[in-house]
C-alpha cells in the first residue's frame, strides 16, 4: 500500500496538482517504506515549490514543518 501512494504522489507531481500536497504526501509513502534518501529528496522538492507557491498554501507549510513530530507519534 505505501508503494501505491508513493506512485500516486509521484503521479500528482507530475500532473502538477497541488504540488506541495503532493511533495507531502511523497514524503510520507516514502518514510513508510523506510527511504530515508527519498524523504530527503521529497523535502527539498517542497521547499523549493514552497518559494514560489504563494503564501496561501500555510498548512501543508505547517504539516512539514511537524513532519517528523507526527511520523514519531504515529
Amino acid at each position: 500500500r505505501p508503494e501505491a501512494a508513493m506512485e500516486f504522489a509521484r503521479h500528482a507531481l507530475d500532473a502538477n496538482s497541488s504540488l506541495l500536497e503532493a511533495y507531502f504526501r511523497w514524503a510520507q509513502a516514502a518514510d513508510a517504506l523506510g527511504k530515508p534518501e527519498i524523504v530527503a529528496r521529497a523535502r527539498e522538492g517542497f521547499r523549493q515549490a514552497a518559494a514560489v507557491v504563494p503564501r496561501g498554501a500555510f498548512r501543508w507549510r505547517l504539516a512539514f514543518r511537524f513532519f517528523g513530530l507526527a511520523r514519531r507519534m504515529a
